[in-house]
């Protein structure tokens, strides 16, 4: 096995120095990436909701109406029959 000199140790421990900054370096990236992802589908998910609660709102207004009216024509009959 060969033996490495002074001046080789220091060369490789250079070596896996930089990689392992490059390899932290990388993971930092990835992980700001991934952080800007879910960023970005977040705020997509934000607007979809707003524009669901928009589109929705008049249809619930719609429909409590129409029970609303249901109610009161049961209500009339029902007064309308014990009146009788």
């Amino acid at each position: 096995m060969n033996k490495l000199n002074t001046n080789q140790k220091r060369r490789l421990a250079r070596a896996i120095s930089r990689a392992a900054s490059a390899e932290l370096a990388a993971r930092q990236a990835q992980l700001r990436l991934i952080r800007a992802e879910r960023r970005v589908v977040a705020e997509e998910f934000e607007a979809l909701r707003r524009i669901a609660i928009i589109i929705s709102l008049p249809f619930l207004f719609l429909l409590c109406a129409i029970f609303s009216s249901f109610w009161f024509i049961l209500i009339a009959e029902a007064i309308i029959k014990s009146a009788r």
